[in-house]
């Protein structure tokens, strides 16, 4: 069974056993309209349909399906360089940090202010200048200042940080020191390639870049979260030390893999409106479409696309109203979605789940599901 490869919101794959035995017995095209991880589909074994069409509002996301479809190997090249990039600053984390712990020690221990430690900090960075432009490599070193700026600033912000943890829970285990150093280091080069991916057209970025980007910030954003600011920007912060041995090498040769590679040969890809997509499909009865849209709840804006109440009734509406094919919705179970369905001909089954990340209290930790199918 193929794997999801990317982080996102609502994943079904703790729902596959579930989703499983309810398929129906037989499928001719297979349809998503919100593909997102793409669990259910890459769960399913190619020969129980004859065709596949898969969609996503989110062109970045169906952009790296489309890539890994096409074999795109600049894609391939940037990710590439993305990781060698990640790489090469745990590295200079490593080779460091011994002068890195006595500058702390420094500042631990009161011998010098908040200000001479941002002067220790800078003195270090602009001393290992040549050492730090090396390390950017040539299609990620479009604005070598900013990296440099950010590492100075992060390390700052870590060395800070861990004092004032210290100050509040006592002495860190001394090899707490090196994996907190290590973040510091590599939340520069996140934070870095965050801000090349905010500012791609001002910084005429290549859509493989931009995507490769985007793919590497799903991987190591906090959370696997979305989130942006008023202007659009992404700003999920970098999910700390327990992200700092995430292998991304091994998600780079898992994409290029030929499993993968088969399953998604010949499959149609589309980043449109659900409406839209389903005008262009020609749906029959021995069609089945998975449906997982986002859920009826706060928490509804996922690579900053809504899906409000009225999107969910849009929806409702085509399913019940004017779908000819049989399909099938996994949802959360809320008064607003269970009415939506509760109609003659329409089966509703409940299910519970859990979540095993909260950010900012967004998600209630168990929730009641429902599966709703009209055969």
């Amino acid at each position: 069974m193929i794997k999801p490869f990317i982080k996102w919101p609502g994943g079904k794959s703790s729902e596959l056993n579930i989703i499983h035995q309810h398929l129906p017995a037989q499928i001719n095209n297979y349809i998503e309209p919100f593909l997102g991880g793409g669990a259910c589909f890459l769960s399913l074994d190619p020969k129980m349909y004859q065709s596949a069409y898969l969609n996503d509002i989110s062109y970045e996301l169906i952009s790296i399906y489309s890539y890994i479809q096409n074999k795109n190997e600049l894609f391939n090249t940037y990710l590439q360089e993305i990781w060698r990039f990640w790489n090469y600053f745990g590295a200079f984390a490593d080779n460091n940090y011994d002068i890195l712990r006595k500058i702390y020690t420094s500042y631990k221990e009161d011998s010098v202010s908040k200000a001479e430690l941002k002067e220790l900090v800078r003195k270090f960075v602009l001393l290992r200048i040549n050492e730090i432009q090396m390390g950017i490599p040539q299609h990620l070193s479009i604005d070598k200042k900013a990296f440099i700026n950010q590492l100075g600033k992060s390390i700052y912000s870590k060395l800070t940080t861990i004092k004032n943890n210290e100050d509040k829970r006592g002495n860190l285990p001394e090899e707490d020191y090196k994996k907190n150093f290590e973040a510091g280091i590599k939340a520069a080069v996140y934070t870095y390639n965050r801000y090349l991916y905010n500012n791609r057209d001002q910084l005429n970025i290549s859509p493989e870049l931009h995507i490769a980007l985007f793919f590497y910030l799903r991987e190591y954003c906090y959370s696997s979260m979305f989130r942006y600011n008023r202007n659009k920007e992404f700003n999920v912060p970098y999910g700390g030390i327990s992200y700092n041995s995430k292998d991304f090498m091994s998600k780079i040769e898992y994409i290029w893999s030929k499993e993968l590679g088969e399953v998604l040969k010949g499959v149609y890809l589309s980043h449109l409106d659900f409406e839209e997509f389903f005008k262009v499909i020609q749906l029959g009865k021995q069609d089945f479409i998975f449906v997982d849209p986002p859920y009826d709840t706060e928490f509804s804006t996922y690579a900053n696309h809504e899906f409000g109440l009225h999107d969910q009734q849009r929806l409702a509406n085509y399913l019940i109203d004017d779908c000819p094919a049989r399909f099938m919705i996994i949802i959360k179970n809320t008064e607003f979605i269970y009415n939506l369905y509760n109609r003659p001909g329409i089966r509703i089954i409940g299910f519970d789940k859990e979540y095993q990340v909260s950010f900012m209290d967004r998600n209630e930790k168990a929730v009641n599901h429902l599966l709703i199918m009209n055969y």
